[in-house]
C-alpha cells in the first residue's frame, strides 16, 4: 500500500512507566507468562480486587496525562500502586514484581521502555502513520490491556500495544 503525505500525520510516541506498570501487573494477577514477570499468589477475592484497583489507576493515570496535557513521569508512581494493587501480600512479594518490572522496563536492552520505542519507531512506521490518523501522540504499551474499554486517553491520544506491530 502507497502512503499519500496527506494520509500520514505527525506523531510523538510516549511509553508511560506507570501504564506500562498496570499492564504488567494484569499479567501477574492473570498468571500470564511473560519474561521478567514474576508471580504473586492471589486468592480469587484478591484478583478480583486487584483488577478493580488497576482499572481504577488505569483510569486516574489516563486522566492526568489527558488534563496535564502531556507526559510526566511520576517516580514514585510504581512502588506506591503495587501496594494498592496487592495489598494483604507479602511484602518481599511485592518488592520482587517492583525490582522485576524496574529492571525489565529500565535497564535491560531491547525490551521494556526500549523496546517498544524500537518496535514502533523501526518495524512500524508506516502503519502507525497510519493508524494514527488524526491523533498526535502514540502511548505505546508492551502488550495488549486487555483490562480497558476503550484505547484513547481524551483528546490526548491513541493507545498502541506493540505486540499490535509484532
Amino acid at each position: 500500500m502507497k502512503i499519500e503525505s496527506s494520509d500520514v500525520h505527525e506523531a510523538v510516541i510516549i511509553a508511560p512507566a506507570e501504564l506500562n506498570f498496570l499492564v504488567y501487573c494484569h499479567k501477574i494477577r492473570s498468571k500470564e507468562s511473560f519474561p521478567f514477570l514474576n508471580q504473586i499468589h492471589l486468592k480469587e477475592h484478591q484478583k478480583e480486587f486487584a483488577l478493580e484497583v488497576i482499572r481504577s489507576e488505569w483510569d486516574a493515570v489516563c486522566s492526568q496525562i489527558a488534563k496535564r496535557n502531556e507526559y510526566v513521569m511520576e517516580s514514585h508512581y510504581i512502588h506506591s500502586a503495587a501496594y494498592r494493587i496487592f495489598p494483604g501480600c507479602h511484602d518481599e512479594s511485592v518488592q520482587e514484581v517492583i525490582h522485576s518490572f524496574e529492571a525489565f522496563w529500565f535497564h535491560l536492552p531491547g525490551f521494556g521502555y526500549q523496546g517498544v520505542l524500537q518496535t514502533l519507531m523501526v518495524a512500524a512506521i508506516d502503519r502507525i502513520a497510519l493508524y494514527t490518523n488524526t491523533d498526535n501522540v502514540i502511548i505505546a504499551l508492551f502488550d495488549e490491556p486487555h483490562f480497558i474499554e476503550t484505547r484513547k486517553v481524551g483528546r490526548f491520544g491513541e493507545i498502541v500495544p506493540i505486540t499490535s506491530y509484532l
